[in-house]
């Protein structure tokens, strides 16, 4: 597959997940007011390090969206918006996932248990109300590897 095939994909991956649509409102705002709020999209672990899953495409959208998201800070930021993201790991509400598999990856973490989303809502809030942008914040019970 070529790069400018790899590109399509990574595109429409990052279009599909409506972070392009949200970016677009912003920009719509005219003018925008200085502190006019903040952007928190939700990536992946998968954005950070290497996939645990091998999905390629899926590793390059995440790698593509924590671009993307430095991207947009810089330039909302002169008009007050800031721009992060958090990154959840395996969260135990995943649907594919069974209590055995839980147990296991929970104790192969530093935290030895699973993220939750109440874990994320808190990590979001936080984002939504620091004066810093252009980051991601992992929420993963422990290193990326």
């Amino acid at each position: 597959m070529g790069d400018c095939a790899i590109f399509a994909r990574i595109r429409t991956a990052v279009h599909k997940s409506h972070v392009a649509e949200t970016v677009s409102h912003r920009r719509r705002a005219s003018p925008p007011a200085k502190g006019a709020g903040h952007i928190v999209i939700i990536s992946s672990r998968a954005g950070l390090a290497t996939s645990l899953s091998s999905i390629h495409s899926y590793l390059a959208a995440k790698h593509g969206r924590i671009g993307l998201i430095k991207q947009l800070a810089q330039e909302l930021g002169p008009f007050g918006t800031s721009v992060n993201s958090v990154a959840p790991g395996l969260m135990a509400t995943s649907p594919s996932l069974r209590k055995a598999s839980c147990d296991n990856f929970a104790s192969t973490s530093a935290m030895r248990r699973m993220g939750t989303p109440t874990g994320l809502a808190n990590a979001v809030t936080f984002l939504a109300s620091a004066c810093i942008t252009g980051q991601t914040i992992p929420v993963t019970g422990g290193p990326l590897a």
